[in-house]
């Protein structure tokens, strides 16, 4: 998906969220050559944004939850 952004035109290539519930873009920059990760928002506040509650936290390692998904 290609996208604008301060720094130009770029290429959105994931979206995740990391272990402290950051919303986070990866995007590629072709005229530099450069990856940055932007954050995007909370994860707790898009959540409550489309209704749905956190209810907590697993410990799951993400390993576990790869091998689940399988």
């Amino acid at each position: 998906m290609t996208i604008e952004t301060t720094d130009g035109e770029g290429i959105l290539q994931q979206i995740y969220f990391t272990e402290l519930g950051h919303v986070m873009a990866k995007i590629y920059n072709p005229k530099s050559k450069t990856w940055t990760n932007r954050r995007i928002g909370n994860l707790e506040s898009l959540l409550n944004e489309n209704q749905i509650k956190l209810k907590g936290y697993t410990s799951l390692k993400s390993s576990t939850i790869k091998k689940m998904g399988k």
